[in-house]
């Protein structure tokens, strides 16, 4: 079985073993620990790493990151490392997301299983809606396994091609545009520019067809308005793993 494992403790020795066995730096993709000690490894890195996945102690100009160790069974194929968010530079250089997957499990499938599940991962862990990837250009193989993933080229510079992948479909509600249920069920309708039936059930058929990231601003007003059923709303949402975001303007 193919998955994912957040770096830890208790499988460093397969961890370390695997950081050795990857390259220092291979068509983009850096592995700064290549040279480190075992422990060093262990008793610094591991440490600094897990600290910098849960923003803490960040050195000056880091961005969160997890690192997620590729296993197949009982053995490490690749790694991934997931930046939570971007600064200007990260956007057109590095991404949110960069892995490397060692040379002989290679055009095993192994790159696009495992980016396929770091998609869903990316769903729970970046703020932004898309995922931005950039690989060099000689990187057709790379490019490949992006593109079957559902990424587009959406630029380029000299050496590079920058990719995105769409995580969530933004949805903007504003409360001050109903009045009441009724109204509600019509101003979905008009934001999705999508016929449904005005209930929950209809409303969690239409969520579960997609990843929404809801914005739903002057909630305050939505708690007054829809009564008992703004609750039952949200927890639809919920149930459907909207990415949701509540602002009360007040």
């Amino acid at each position: 079985m193919v998955y994912l494992k957040e770096i830890n403790f208790e499988d460093r020795k397969e961890e370390y073993l695997f950081i050795k066995r990857l390259p220092e730096d291979e068509n983009g993709f850096l592995n700064p620990f290549y040279y480190e000690s075992e422990d060093s490894f262990y008793k610094v890195i591991i440490p600094r790493l897990i600290n910098y996945s849960n923003r803490i102690n960040l050195a000056p100009l880091k961005v969160p990151e997890t690192y997620f160790f590729l296993w197949d069974d009982n053995k490490i194929v690749g790694l991934f490392k997931v930046r939570h968010y971007l600064d200007e530079n990260l956007v057109i250089s590095g991404g949110h997301v960069s892995y490397g997957i060692l040379k002989e499990y290679r055009n095993m499938g192994y790159a696009t299983t495992g980016l396929k599940l770091v998609i869903e991962k990316c769903k729970n862990i970046i703020s932004e809606d898309e995922i931005y990837m950039s690989l060099h250009k000689n990187n057709f193989y790379s490019l490949k396994v992006m593109l079957n993933c559902g990424a587009y080229v959406y630029d380029e510079t000299k050496d590079e091609y920058l990719t995105k992948i769409k995580l969530f479909d933004r949805v903007d509600l504003d409360s001050n545009e109903f009045n009441n249920i009724d109204d509600f069920y019509n101003y979905i309708e008009k934001v999705l520019r999508i016929k449904m039936g005005h209930n929950l059930d209809a409303l969690n058929d239409i969520l579960s067809s997609s990843s929404y990231h809801i914005v739903w601003t002057n909630t305050n007003k939505a708690k007054d308005d829809l009564g008992l059923y703004y609750d039952k709303i949200v927890t639809v949402m919920n149930d459907n793993n909207v990415k949701l975001d509540l602002i009360d303007n007040n």
